[in-house]
């Protein structure tokens, strides 16, 4: 029989409640649970366990299993999505707790699936090289999981499990619109599949699909279509307005004579005050959801040799051609904000020393992040059983992600030197073109002169060779004794290879340097499932289950993780749960041996007109003439990355403890609470700039601060140029709250069938330590400061299903709890304030019709009250949080599922 781990009507579900009651001639199926390796006939786990159905994965309406994880509360902050223009490339990325993607560990059948290099400090898993037409169900433990699968698995474990059998043909074709009329999408894809050989051992099927998804720019929605600020007024107000950059297509001259900012004509002589209203609005070029095409290629075959040994084979291989967009390059040198261009220029109109803030429109009409990424997996194995009692799986996998990227519409700043700097020296320099920067009339020689294409190529590769072995040591009167270890070797390697140009520095993107590294893991685990008392009064069930793993890696050494659950149910309907394990996450290869690079990440200067008095004098000292008339010119400050060989893992001690309530007078009902707690120490992370400035400039003795040595001497207006950075054990995180979920199925007579569900999380803490010695920084109950993250307090999810034979209706819902920014507006006359966000809530509805021919239509709706998303002070891209809110609205679509 099949053991139902959630209702495919509920969709999210606790997989601690029990099983579906066996016939009498059949014996039950043996399965494996997230967070366990054991064969077991019950569905039971000390883990809490959240499953999303195949029917719920279509009841989302989303073409990508990343949207449709949005379902689950747990899933929250700086994840990547379609809807990620600046510092995405085309990738998706789930977030469980806020932790960080790099902790969620995601997994394919039970098996690691190849990252990709998303250019940032870390690798992640593209859950669009998933297709959702092959999947079953996701089962997500949200809990740590080291001693089960090793390294990353800190916030939770997301388990992809794909269909095994399959019989017949489907057709599956999708399309959709925002209510605006952009962001189209179509999708399609078609599988088949049944059994072959002899006596029908085998079991094939092949999915094929293709994915395109068209842009939404930011320009389209009123409340992107300009970047925003605020300000807190003497009368305690917080006054917000338009804004923009000072890096401005004809060039904003700062005059270090006189102290002005001026914005020149088009004709590189006169000019006029810099202002808000004549600042470079750059959301014109950017977007609120990228475009994309996908096509893939998937199946997978099973062919019992034996009675007791069965081949299998698993393959995936998706296409993607994927871009972004940001406004023309601004004109940044390695070591300073602006171009220090001398009064003896003969292109410089002022006759005094200014530097020059140029916006390069000239190249391009915008910067384009262009990717074409293929993916590669293969996994083949044997599995079967060697006795009554025990099963064993030998497989090897390996994966392949190959990255060609360009970024179209740079200067080479290495050509603008000769032209613009040098002019003189440019007359006798061969192939040399002079070009003037101060307004904007280039000619197409030296538009051709100074335009420059990047070019790269990421590679990550994984091979990874498992056993294991699972089975029953013996039995007891309370139950049998599990038992399932096994051994496993992988190899991770990781190659960046960058043009010439960007690793000499004379990009307008910024310096970034090749380099490719790899590493190997050698590991052996053991877990043990101990029933202890079952079926006695008040004891129907008290069992112990313990796991152990040592990682033996070539970067950082060994490590051993390990776990001890509990469960222990008074009476079959109320079960207690919990689990305390030694989790996890060594340094991935991206973390370990990347090339340094040039970030620029968006900060605020202390500086900028201080109360503080040591804050004050230290401004002073660093160059700044008069903080009292001080302001920070630009949003963003130039910083250097690198990897770092010297990283260790970071170690992370997690603990749960639940209930899990399913009454039997109420059938189809289930209640779960549980309360969780998170410390990672030693947590991989690039220093925050902010950090540095905040933490240097306060120093009593900025000389005896270290984090006042990465900070490079300002220019000559005060403005900082450069700050250092590295990858670095550093941070440490603490993150408590409390889950909860209600299911509930019934039938109506005749009628149909109606389901709910509410599940949601109540975060109590969340704290980094940004650097050792530093105190905790709160970020539960705020917005932005960590990542940019919306960190809400509160978190819901909720769903309400109708389905007959023919029939079905679903209503999904999120909310989004109140927050405030993390950062604040100060006025020395009004105070400090941060800016309030209000609760969200998105409204979802669908509603289909099947046929007795096996054809079944959709319609349905997103954002159906067109939420348009918050303001907070910290993103100025799109003014809110990507991640987290909606930045397309009202979206209408419809699906066509066919099968035969």
């Amino acid at each position: 029989m099949t053991v139902a781990i959630g209702s495919a009507a509920l969709g999210v579900s606790a997989a601690a409640q029990p099983a579906a009651e066996p016939q009498p001639a059949m014996p039950m199926e043996q399965i494996t649970v997230t967070g366990s390796r054991i064969l077991r006939s019950d569905v039971t786990s000390p883990a809490p366990i959240s499953v999303i159905s195949e029917e719920t994965l279509k009841q989302r309406g989303t073409t990508s299993i990343a949207d449709a994880l949005q379902i689950i509360p747990q899933a929250m902050g700086s994840q990547t999505t379609s809807q990620t223009n600046n510092g995405g490339r085309g990738t998706a990325s789930v977030n469980l707790r806020g932790l960080g993607s790099q902790r969620s560990l995601v997994l394919v059948n039970g098996r690691r699936m190849v990252a990709t290099d998303n250019l940032g400090t870390s690798l992640d898993v593209d859950l669009n090289n998933i297709p959702q037409a092959i999947i079953e169900r996701v089962e997500v433990l949200r809990d740590g999981a080291s001693a089960i699968y090793g390294s990353d698995a800190i916030g939770g474990v997301i388990n992809i499990i794909t269909k095994r059998d399959f019989e017949g043909f489907a057709v599956n074709a999708e399309a959709g619109m925002s209510a605006q009329g952009d962001g189209e999408q179509y999708s399609g894809d078609m599988t088949f599949g049944g059994k072959f050989g002899k006596d029908d051992r085998g079991r094939a099927w092949v999915n094929v699909g293709y994915f395109k998804q068209r842009p939404v720019f930011s320009r389209d929605r009123d409340f992107s279509s300009a970047p925003k600020d605020a300000d807190l007024l003497d009368n305690g107000k917080v006054d917000v307005h338009t804004t923009g950059s000072s890096f401005t297509p004809t060039g904003t001259a700062f005059r270090l004579d006189t102290g002005d900012a001026v914005v020149m004509a088009p004709n590189g002589i006169d000019f006029s005050p810099l202002t808000d209203a004549n600042r470079f609005n750059y959301a014109n070029f950017q977007y609120n959801m990228t475009p994309q095409k996908r096509i893939s290629a998937a199946s997978q075959a099973e062919y019992d040799l034996t009675d007791f040994m069965t081949a299998y084979v698993e393959g995936l291989y998706v296409k993607r051609n994927s871009s972004q967009s940001l406004a023309p390059p601004p004109l940044v040198v390695p070591n300073t904000t602006g171009f220090f261009v001398p009064s003896d220029n003969p292109f410089n109109p002022f006759g005094e020393d200014v530097l020059l803030f140029r916006r390069l429109a000239d190249v391009g009409s915008a910067r384009l992040y262009s990717q074409e990424v293929n993916t590669y997996r293969i996994v083949g194995g044997l599995k079967g059983k060697v006795s009554k009692d025990w099963s064993y799986d030998v497989s090897y996998t390996t994966g392949r992600n190959e990255l060609n990227a360009q970024v179209a519409g740079l200067g080479r700043l290495d050509h603008i030197n000769q032209g613009f700097l040098d002019p003189v020296g440019c007359l006798t320099s061969p192939g040399c073109v002079q070009t003037n920067l101060f307004g904007n009339n280039l000619t197409q020689q030296q538009v051709d002169f100074i335009r420059y294409t990047e070019f790269s190529k990421q590679t990550v590769q994984q091979d990874i060779g498992e056993a294991n072995l699972t089975g029953t040591l013996f039995e007891t009167a309370a139950g049998k004794i599990g038992l399932a270890t096994g051994v496993a070797w992988r190899r991770e390697s990781y190659n960046d290879m960058v043009d010439t140009i960007t690793e000499s520095g004379a990009s307008s993107d910024g310096e970034r340097l090749s380099s490719k590294g790899s590493y190997d893991v050698k590991e052996i685990y053991g877990e043990l499932n101990v029933p202890i008392v079952s079926s006695r009064p008040f004891v129907d069930y008290l069992g112990v289950n313990i796991a152990g793993r040592y990682s033996d890696f070539s970067t950082i050494g060994g490590v051993f993780s390990w776990k001890v659950g509990a469960e222990y149910a008074p009476v079959s309907s109320l079960r207690f749960r919990g689990v305390y394990s030694k989790a996890f996450r060594a340094p991935d290869a991206l973390e370990l041996f990347a090339g340094r690079k040039i970030n620029f990440p968006t900060f605020s200067d202390p500086c900028d007109n201080p109360s503080n008095s040591t804050v004050i004098a230290n401004c002073l000292v660093q160059g700044v003439r008069n903080p009292a008339t001080f302001a920070q010119r630009d949003t963003q400050v130039n910083s250097v990355e690198e990897g770092n060989a010297n990283l260790k893992e970071e170690r992370a001690s997690t603990w749960t403890v639940g209930v899990v309530f399913a009454p039997s007078f109420v059938p189809n009902l289930s209640i779960t609470v549980d309360y969780y707690n998170i410390d990672v120490k030693d947590a991989i992370d690039v220093l925050d700039v902010q950090v540095i400035l905040d933490q240097c400039l306060s120093s009593p003795v900025m000389a005896a601060n270290p984090l006042c040595g990465l900070i490079e001497p300002r220019d000559q207006s005060g403005q900082l140029t450069r700050i250092v950075t590295q990858t670095s054990n550093i941070g440490r995180l603490r993150n408590r709250g409390i889950d909860f979920a209600v299911n509930y199925a019934h039938p109506i007579g005749n009628a149909g069938t109606m389901s709910y569900m509410v599940a949601g999380t109540y975060l109590l803490k969340f704290d980094k330590q940004p650097f050792p010695g530093l105190p905790f920084e709160t970020f539960a109950g705020y917005t932005g400061g960590l990542n940019i993250d919306a960190n809400p307090k509160l978190r819901l999810s909720w769903l309400v299903a109708y389905s007959d034979e023919h029939w079905a209706a679903t209503y999904t819902g999120r909310l989004i709890g109140k927050s405030q920014s993390f950062t604040t507006r100060d006025n020395p006359n009004a105070g400090s304030v941060r800016y309030p966000i209000n609760a969200f809530t998105y409204h979802d509805l669908q509603g289909g019709y099947k046929f007795n021919n096996g054809l079944e239509l959709v319609v349905g709706v997103r954002n159906a009250f067109d939420k348009r998303p918050p303001f907070y002070f910290d993103y100025d891209d799109t003014n809110t949080d990507p991640s987290t809110y909606d930045t397309v609205g009202r979206y209408f679509y419809t699906a066509i599922h066919a099968k035969f």
